[in-house]
């Protein structure tokens, strides 16, 4: 696993280390609601890897839980960072995408996929892997 991944949300980028228990502990279940079973269908990863999931049809719920996600992971970059400093970003829907996942590698849980893989296509680890 990288030591951390860049995310650029407007006009910063934050360089995500991997992801300490605070933080997963709050990032893992979204990113896991997100990306469900490799088996399910109609999830936001599987609509995305379908191209279903254009910012368009992003569903209300799933916007908040990429927004937290990122919001999250720039606190782990940056301590300093507030929710009305975030707030105040201009973050371009497909930032929140990318930035959902280059974080969801540094919870721990997935692997990132090989080059040429389609992004939703990462691999579990660990229990629960599929």
């Amino acid at each position: 696993m990288t030591a951390s991944r860049n995310i650029v949300l407007g006009d910063r980028t934050f360089a995500v280390p991997v992801l300490p228990h605070r933080y997963n502990r709050v990032i893992y279940p979204l990113c896991r609601d997100l990306s469900g079973n490799p088996e399910d269908e109609g999830t936001f990863v599987d609509r995305l890897i379908k191209g279903e999931g254009s910012p368009g049809i992003v569903r209300d719920e799933e916007w908040d839980k990429l927004a937290e996600i990122a919001f999250q992971a720039a606190c782990a970059a940056d301590k300093d960072l507030t929710r009305e400093a975030f707030d105040d970003l201009t973050i371009k829907p497909q930032d929140l995408i990318d930035a959902f996942f280059a974080v969801r590698y540094q919870t721990g849980v997935w692997i990132a996929p090989e080059a040429g893989t389609a992004p939703g296509e990462a691999k579990m680890t660990g229990a629960g892997a599929g």
